[in-house]
């Protein structure tokens, strides 16, 4: 599938898990986010979790027009800590097992992994805790071609580490 924005004429690929994503080709482009990889009841980080409220739907949409506003570069360059904007070029762990759970394959060749990144919803200041109910929720995405942020986890006790 290509997607063609008629403000540019730029014919835009649509990310497939195996494709090559060269880091200088989005780097300029402005954000544009899609949904195609979701995990809406695949994993335990799903977006059908109940500890998703309005509260954090609110701080998702309020975050997605920020970072619609920004280039890749920007997010990468201009991010402060507490935005928690980062980019694994190499997931690993808990993210990998995750990754594979996503794109239904049980092993991915290292050049074949997609680079995976994440942002701060929030962070509490007590930091995050399951048990507690103490939220600081992070939402992961895979970079795909032209910038788009293919969003795909909700990780609310910040628990996914890469």
């Amino acid at each position: 599938m290509t997607y063609i924005f008629p403000e540019t004429d730029i014919p835009i690929k649509k990310y497939h898990f195996g494709d090559k994503i060269i880091n200088g080709q989005i780097s300029n482009f402005p954000i544009f986010f899609s949904y195609d990889y979701i995990d809406i009841k695949q994993t335990d980080f799903s977006f059908s979790q109940k500890c998703l409220n309005n509260f954090d739907i609110i701080k998702y949409f309020k975050k997605v027009k920020d970072i619609s506003n920004k280039t890749l570069n920007e997010l990468i360059d201009d991010s402060d800590f507490k935005e928690h904007f980062h980019i694994y070029n190499n997931p690993r762990g808990k993210l990998l097992s995750l990754i594979k759970i996503i794109s239904g394959k049980k092993h991915i060749k290292d050049e074949e992994l997609p680079s995976i990144g994440q942002f701060a919803l929030y962070t509490h200041p007590k930091g995050s805790s399951r048990s507690k109910g103490i939220k600081s929720p992070r939402i992961f995405f895979i970079v795909g071609h032209s910038s788009i942020l293919y969003i795909i986890l909700y990780d609310p006790y910040h628990e996914i580490k890469e």
